[in-house]
Parts: C-alpha cells; structure tokens; sequence
C-alpha cells in the first residue's frame, strides 16, 4: 500500500516538474526576456511604482500630500483607468514645473540644492528638467536584505547571461549594470532597433528610455502618444524575436497596460495560423505572494475578434524558476556570438576584402592556409545569413556593393531558412549582379521564388490602373493621400513600362529615406515588393 502511495507522489511530482519552463528547456531556443518594474521592486528597497515616483516629484515641486492626493483622485475619476491617469498626472506636474521655473527665478536654485545638478541643468538647456528631477530618483540603489534573494540573484544573474535579448521599460539601470556588468550593448530608444550597431543578439532595449539619458523618458500623455505612434518598430522587432525565441514577460501583470497594448498589437498584426503557432512561445511571470508552488494556465487575450493565448506562471518562488530556465546551455555566450556576428559583419562590409592580413573563411579550411597569414576563422555564410533584411533591401535600393551578391545567394540557396517564395526580397538585384547566373538555374528554392514572383507580376499587369509617366508620376506621389494606393500605382506603372527605372529607384529611394520608419507593416510589405522588381525586366527577358 505505501508502495502504491509513494508511486502516485512520484506520478505527481513529475507531472508538476513538467511545467512549460521545463518543455521550454528542452527545445533549446535562448529566451527572450521582456522585464517590468515589478522585476525591480523585488530586489531593490523603495523601488517606486508609477504612482509613488510621480508623488515624490509632486512633493519636490512644491505640492503637499493633500494636493496630490486630490490631483490624482479626481484625475482618475475622470479617466477610469490606471495607466491614463498616470500620464496626465506627469503632464500636469510637467506643466506646472515650467509654469514655476518662469514665474520664479529663484525656483530652480530650490528645486536643486545640489549644485552640481543645478549646474548641469543650467549648462544643458535642452534638458526636460522635470524628467531630469524624475531620472534623479534612480541614481542611488539599495538592495534588499533577505538573504534568500542573495542566492536567487546569483541565479538570475547566470540565467540573464543565457538570453538572447532583454526588453524593458524600467529607468534603471539594475539590469545592465548590477546583474550582467554591462556585458550587454544597451539601445534606449525605439528608433536604434535598426541602426548598423544592432546585432539581434546579446542586447538590452530600453524602450521607455534610461535614467542616464532624462529626455528618452517615455512619461506624459505627450511621451506615449509619440511612442505609440512608432510602437510599430517595437512590435516589429518583438515579432522577429518570436520568430527564432521564446519570450518571457517578468515584472508585469496581466492587467498592465504595457503588456495589454503589445498583446493587442500582436494580434492586430498576426494572422490566427500565426497566433497559434506563437502560442507556446510567450509566458508571463506573474508574482503572487507566498505561492512557493509554480502554478500554470492558459490565459486568452482578445482584441477585434482574435485571440492570443499565452502561458500564465503564478508563483512567488521565482529561485526555482530562475534554476529552471538557467537549465539552458547555449553553445557560445550570446554576447560572444554578439562580438562575433559585429566583426563578420564588419568584414562583410570592408571595402578592401583583398587585403591579405584579415580575411573570411570557412572553418573546414583552416588547415589549407598557411602561419604566415592572419586569420578570422569564421564561415563566411554565419555572415550572410545574419544580415537582415534592412541591410539587403539598402544594399539593392542605394545599389551599395557592400553585400557580395554570389556569396548571398549561395546562402539563400543552401540555408532552408533564408527565404520563402511569399517574401519579398530584391533577388533579381542580386541575379544581375552576378557573374555566371548559369550556376543559380539548377536551384529549385531560387526557380520556385522567381517563378512566385513572376507570376504576381504578371497578374498585376491584369489590374485597372491609372496611367502616368516619367512627367507626372512624382506630382502623383506627392498628392497622393495613402501609401499603399501610392506604391501600388508606382508599381503598375512600372511593370507597364510608362515610367524608366532610374526615375523609379530614386522615387524608392526618396521614400525610404523619409517615409519607411513611418510605415505601417502592410505598408513595409508593398514597398519590399517595390524594391523586389528592381531589375526584373533583365532577369525576366
């Protein structure tokens, strides 16, 4: 009989350890961490909510707690929800700050009885001194004293070491320089996620911006509403994370309303076979005091008549969670194939590849080269099959040479991952870069793309359209009032070949370099196939 009981205990035990952190583990796809201030409040003393920072501030300008606490009261009463009330809240002590520092020369010299900060402030006049008086909040850190959490710290610090990437919206800088020593490259705003310094890997975005840089600061209502207008590039970038990684909320609840507008962009941009493939991969971490199990469930998000269901964790025995995902064992640090991935693109980008000190080879030929020479032993494909789709789509619209096109196609061809035949990338650019494109032709991956492409180009030619040329199509451009009816005509009229093709690029060009960061994903879409039928005229014929 006791037998049989210690049986079912065993049963039990291994279908409680049979969590989804587990089964995550074994996939062996580094994580992705999304952390929240809750994340922060767990390991610092006073770490402030959103509500306790903007009273300190109010307290510094000059408001009593009565004040505030009315101020906040019936600013919520008004609006009803959390998250709105405290934007006008900051707008308000935002305004009124100014409002102070105009009426009252002295008021600055209270406001900052540091004069090193008074100083600053006064050598820096393009500084949002309220967001200045804000960051001031985040300077000094105090951990707390529970020797328990010494030990899970310790844990923590080993399992951010194994992420892919981390997200946040904290100010702080608990993450970058307490936990990881900043080993990780950190981005502060939405608007670096595509600059040339950005990898994909080994790297910290900061997209509500940092304490060291006051004005990134993402606070008042003004703050959010140009945030949200570019949170297209957050949920771009997120999206390309769930393509290769999991992503782990920690530091928020279910009810915050960072996690509810990420949610409902996600499904606003992701068709339902996408939404549930990407179901396995988001799990939030969600605190609940004393819970030393690990308790998991589904929970559903739902927005304009879809639906994304996620993996909800509640526990407070966040050690075991850490020792779960700290199960991973990545190959190489990601910030050692970070340094790695820079330097191979670098390369990639050298003007002068000839020179014979530094060059780019596969590792199964390292025995061929000699001592004299000094090498780079990484596989030249690692290079090409890490660029993004940014630095192709440059490299063909601004006709960069910067990629070789011989050596991208034979990644394209021998990487399973590089493309489907539904992108849109600007393959026929590179064809007719290439020396002797009589070697691509026995590709059946590159035959199926090209005859994909083909086809939707034909079928335009199909379509109604109005009719413009070389003398009026960029008039048509600039009154033209949606993108997509803009880069739809400029195609058509294209393919029907009332337009030249140099006056075609330039018009791309023109575009990219004021509009694309402003485009919407439907919009991204129909200016890649834009840029994919440069040169298919002579790969055509």
């Amino acid at each position: 009989m006791n037998k049989q009981f210690n049986n079912i205990n065993e049963l039990n035990k291994n279908k409680i350890e049979r969590n989804p952190l587990d089964i995550l583990v074994e996939k062996k796809r580094l994580p992705a961490y999304f952390i929240g201030s809750g994340f922060s409040r767990r390991y610092l003393k006073n770490y402030p909510d959103w509500n306790q920072l903007l009273y300190k501030i109010a307290r510094k300008i000059g408001l009593t707690e009565i004040q505030y606490n009315s101020l906040y009261k019936s600013t919520y009463d008004l609006y009803k929800n959390r998250g709105e009330c405290n934007q006008q809240v900051a707008t308000y002590l935002q305004n009124l700050l100014n409002k102070n520092l105009v009426e009252n020369a002295n008021y600055a010299n209270k406001l900052f009885p540091n004069k090193d900060d008074y100083n600053f402030i006064k050598a820096n006049p393009k500084i949002d001194i309220f967001k200045y008086l804000l960051c001031l909040e985040f300077t000094q850190k105090e951990y707390k004293n529970a020797k328990f959490k010494q030990k899970e710290i310790k844990i923590l610090r080993e399992m951010l070491l194994k992420s892919c990437i981390i997200i946040t919206t904290n100010y702080d800088d608990f993450i970058e320089n307490d936990l990881l020593d900043n080993q990780y490259q950190t981005f502060v705003d939405q608007q670096s996620y595509y600059m040339p310094e950005v990898v994909g890997i080994g790297e910290i975005y900061k997209i509500h911006g940092s304490f060291t840089d006051p004005n990134s600061i993402i606070i008042t209502k003004n703050d959010y509403e140009n945030f949200n207008d570019t949170l297209k590039l957050t949920i771009a970038k997120i999206m390309t994370i769930l393509c290769e990684y999991p992503i782990i909320f920690i530091g928020y609840s279910l009810n915050d309303d960072n996690i509810k507008n990420i949610m409902h962009s996600l499904i606003s941009c992701l068709s339902e076979e996408q939404l549930q493939i990407f179901k396995e991969n988001i799990i939030l971490i969600n605190w609940e005091e004393n819970q030393t199990e690990i308790k998991y469930s589904d929970y559903t998000f739902e927005y304009k008549g879809k639906t994304l269901t996620i993996t909800n964790i509640t526990t407070d025995n966040y050690q075991r969670v850490y020792s779960i995902l700290n199960k991973f064992t990545p190959s190489m640090p990601p910030t050692a194939i970070r340094k790695c991935n820079k330097l191979v693109k670098e390369l990639v980008y050298k003007s002068n590849t000839g020179e014979k000190d530094c060059f780019v080879i596969d590792v199964n030929d390292i025995d061929k080269l000699n001592s004299n020479n000094t090498i780079i032993s990484f596989t030249s494909s690692l290079a090409y099959a890490s660029l993004s789709d940014i630095e192709i789509l440059e490299d063909a619209l601004f006709n960069t040479n910067k990629i070789n096109p011989n050596q991208l196609l034979t990644v394209w061809v021998d990487n399973n991952k590089a493309f489907a035949s539904t992108q849109w990338k600007p393959l026929y650019y590179f064809l007719n870069k290439v020396n002797n494109i009589e070697q691509y032709k026995q590709s059946e991956k590159l035959n199926k793309f090209i005859e994909c492409k083909n086809k939707s180009f034909e079928n335009m030619k199909k379509e109604p359209y109005i009719k413009h040329t070389n003398s009026d199509i960029e008039d048509f451009i600039k009154s033209c009032k949606t993108r997509t009816t803009m880069l739809k005509t400029l195609m058509l009229n294209r393919i029907h070949g009332n337009i030249d093709k140099d006056i075609y690029i330039n018009i791309l060009r023109n575009l990219y370099r004021n509009e694309y960061k402003y485009f919407t994903s439907n919009e991204i879409s129909s200016f890649n196939k834009c840029v994919t039928m440069i040169d298919y005229f002579e790969i055509k014929s």
